[in-house]
């Protein structure tokens, strides 16, 4: 049965055993409010059966849920899901879906977990999508296509209204500065990334010059640094730019030892995670070869955890 309970906090419903408190009884939720189909990516071609939900926790006052799927493959996995949905439609008037977090325990789990710290956007194992096909709102699935229907009409109108605007400026570009919008996409093609990232740290040395770079650098694209460390890599990140979202461990060298076939093909095996690395001699058409799976022992979450960490045992010796 589903208790509805308050310690000090909101009212959450909870998965109990049938108890005293049968008078309070609630509905177990089967599905999480606003979910659709269009708000995640299944990362994979492959299907999987529905998960079992062992918990659906919702909170009363703030929407947030808590929901827990058990999946059962080449092992058994652990499914989970919290936070609280919500959508919005960005400048772009593409349909913006956030809040939800989710997460699976097998190994594809973990690379769709790297894609959504990359994207943004909700990518998911084919357990995770298995699990999140049965909690959808169907209620919500029609309000959800003609949020999309609005939004297409609308980027329509923008990209007209865009184009028009963009020839215009482009004709008084030329007007008032000939020659200048050309001379800079072509130096911008031309020049490495290292050469313009220098030419603007030159160009801030004056008072002049920060301020034509804070024009064009506004608080939108590089807000004020929020650092935070991570004790898993050691390295301090900024979690507001999708290139340091991401914690990566290397392949600890006293977990790794070499391997060979015959006496052409060799790779690296890390006992740790399982991974093969260092790949030598392998040829595309051998059925049989090694595949490079990267110097990467851990991809995933950065952590402040320091009992997360020391429980992934990054010390053990496996060869002991």
């Amino acid at each position: 049965v589903v208790v509805a309970h308050r310690n000090s906090g909101p009212l959450v419903y909870t998965l109990e055993a049938a108890t005293s408190f049968m008078s309070e009884k609630k509905k177990l939720p089967t599905f999480i409010t606003g979910l659709v189909k269009d708000a995640y990516i299944k990362g994979s071609w492959h299907s999987a059966p529905t998960p079992s939900l062992t918990k659906a926790d919702v909170e009363e006052t703030t929407g947030k849920v808590d929901f827990e799927w058990t999946a059962h493959g080449s092992a058994t996995y652990k499914i989970t899901a919290k936070g609280k949905f919500e959508y919005s439609i960005g400048s772009d008037e593409k349909i913006k879906y956030t809040g939800l977090v989710v997460r699976c325990s097998c190994p594809d789990g973990d690379r769709q977990a790297v894609k959504c710290l990359n994207t943004g956007e909700l990518w998911v194992c084919k357990h995770a999508a298995a699990a999140l096909d049965g909690v959808l709102d169907t209620a919500a699935e029609e309000q959800a296509l003609n949020r999309k229907k609005r939004a297409l009409e609308q980027a329509a109108e923008n990209k007209i209204k865009r184009q028009k605007y963009e020839s215009e400026q482009r004709q008084l570009q030329n007007e008032s500065m000939p020659g200048e919008r050309e001379r800079i996409l072509h130096g911008l093609k031309c020049l490495s990334a290292k050469d313009v990232v220098e030419a603007i740290k030159e160009k801030m040395k004056s008072v002049e010059g920060l301020k034509l770079v804070s024009d064009v650098f506004a608080n939108d694209i590089m807000p004020l640094p929020r650092m935070k460390f991570c004790v898993r890599c050691n390295e301090n990140y900024d979690d507001q730019y999708k290139n340091q979202r991401v914690c990566r461990v290397m392949h600890p060298e006293h977990c790794t030892r070499e391997e060979w076939d015959g006496s052409k093909k060799s790779w690296t095996e890390c006992e740790r995670c399982g991974k093969s690395f260092n790949c030598s001699g392998m040829h595309d058409l051998d059925r049989n070869a090694i595949d490079d799976q990267g110097v990467w022992c851990f991809e995933g979450e950065h952590t402040d955890d320091r009992d997360l960490v020391d429980s992934e045992e990054w010390e053990k010796d496996y060869f002991a």
